[in-house]
């Protein structure tokens, strides 16, 4: 098992409630993320996990609980939201160009300074040579990759990624998974995700929080054995997916 006592905790949502009216979503929801993880919250479609997401973005306010986050954060949608009129670079480079940043003399960044910040993580993220191409020119996969680094250098911290791949065919899907835990391991921020997909749950993180059907509570927390993805673990996989199954 993972130890995290000398971990900083950097998401700390504690027994959270959210109501609409006389419909309550969220009931006693409990959180916890350490730095450098990468955790899920795993639950059906509708369950309030993005109200979750939204109340960690300080989007919307909670009918009860608390929550401390210890950083900076940035938050990627489902959609890429990329800017059709504008090139990969300059999209990336968007968050430095609109907001002021320490060291820069308290202003924006120009674009020349800005594509200059962001150009090396190209090749990090397996974008090198697609600076200067346009949304239009890329597939769903390469999108993604590029909406993902613009999240990153709006926040390389804390990272909320609501479904990145839920629009994603199956193929290209699993390639951004392994694309993602690649990446993860290059830039160690601390990642929250959201997910109906157990398998790429299972995959990704270190640890899932299988939270039920509304009114959302915490079901039941795994940790994830990092060496359960491979041929002889395949036991291992089937029972964890059909004990998670069972919590749904």
């Amino acid at each position: 098992m993972n130890s995290y006592h000398n971990k900083k905790v950097k998401i700390n949502i504690k027994s959270i409630s959210k109501s609409y009216e006389e419909i309550e979503v969220l009931k006693n929801i409990s959180i916890k993320v350490y730095e450098s993880e990468f955790v899920s919250i795993l639950g059906p479609s509708g369950c309030g996990k993005s109200t979750i997401f939204n109340i960690v973005a300080n989007l919307i306010d909670y009918s009860s609980g608390s929550i401390s986050i210890d950083g900076r954060l940035s938050y990627m949608y489902q959609k890429d939201l990329l800017l059709p009129h504008k090139t990969i670079i300059d999209n990336v480079s968007l968050p430095l160009t609109i907001k002021k940043e320490k060291g820069f003399r308290k202003k924006n960044l120009k674009k020349r300074e800005a594509h200059k910040k962001v150009k090396d993580y190209f090749t990090t993220f397996g974008l090198s040579g697609y600076e200067n191409k346009y949304p239009r020119e890329l597939s769903g996969g390469m999108k993604q990759r590029a909406n993902f680094l613009r999240t990153f250098i709006n926040s390389n911290d804390i990272m909320l990624l609501d479904e990145p791949f839920g629009a994603l065919d199956s193929i290209t899907k699993s390639s951004m998974q392994k694309w993602l835990l690649e990446v993860k391991n290059k830039v160690n921020s601390t990642i929250l995700l959201i997910t109906h997909d157990i398998d790429e749950a299972i995959m990704l993180s270190d640890r899932i929080y299988v939270i039920s059907k509304k009114p959302a509570v915490v079901k039941k927390e795994f940790i994830i054995d990092k060496n359960y993805y491979n041929d002889d673990n395949l036991e291992n996989i089937i029972k964890l997916k059909k004990d998670i199954v069972s919590l749904l």
